[in-house]
């Protein structure tokens, strides 16, 4: 859970990240979604802001993420960005893929024109009919464009089909 994040006396309220949950219908089917926001929606590695946390890596090495006043901005309208998507209008196209460190995860890259969102679904229950969706990152792509994942884009809403059904999509 998120709570407040102070620098310099100024206090950047980061509850807007904590989880939430919503109903979705999926192939006729009403599931309840959690939908959770993990740091590197509001952080970075550019060392332009204070230091929000310190992880150790499998390789020994240290991931360091630093604030960033501007993708915390940026957070402000994301989680109803994502909600309107999901809800709305799942003809958006995403991008599954897998992640260099991983042969078992698989993340999705959706493009809402401004934002590059990237998350996965898991934690899928066929009987409660709840799932849940962690967003990774998202960021503005003019300012953080690089390595933007390849590959063939599918229906959000026929992603969301098969992984609740328990199917990977690649």
């Amino acid at each position: 859970m998120y709570s407040n994040f102070v620098i310099n006396n100024q206090v950047y309220d980061l509850t807007h990240l904590n989880p939430s949950h919503f109903c979705i219908e999926i192939d006729g089917v009403e599931f309840s979604a959690t939908l959770q926001f993990g740091n590197h929606c509001f952080t970075d590695e550019k060392e332009n802001g204070p230091l929000f946390s310190r992880r150790l890596r499998k390789n020994g090495s240290y991931e360091e993420r630093f604030f960033s006043i501007v993708r915390y901005e940026d957070t402000k309208i994301l989680p109803n960005i994502l909600r309107n998507i999901l809800i709305e209008n799942r003809s958006y196209y995403v991008v599954p893929f897998r992640p260099k460190h991983s042969n078992d995860e698989q993340y999705h890259y959706l493009d809402n024109g401004y934002y590059a969102i990237f998350f996965y679904i898991n934690n899928i229950d066929l009987i409660k009919k709840t799932f849940n969706i962690y967003v990774i990152s998202a960021y503005d792509k003019t300012t953080y464009s690089s390595n933007l994942p390849k590959g063939k884009a599918f229906k959000l809403s026929w992603v969301l089909s098969k992984r609740v059904k328990g199917e990977k999509v690649i």
